[in-house]
């Protein structure tokens, strides 16, 4: 891509600055307890090594 467009990456770029812009920003849902992340974690990593 480099030789047949190199200045491709400018349009992503400007396009995932746009994607990213908070125009009206809102309240976050809140954040899950570190003991669901915790069990999560555990999770992945026994899927992981099946």
């Amino acid at each position: 891509m480099r030789d047949a467009a190199p200045d491709a990456w400018r349009r992503l770029v400007a396009y995932m600055i746009q994607a990213f812009a908070v125009h009206e920003p809102g309240t976050l849902p809140p954040a899950p307890e570190p003991t669901a992340v915790h069990r999560a974690m555990i999770g992945v990593n026994r899927s992981r090594s099946r």
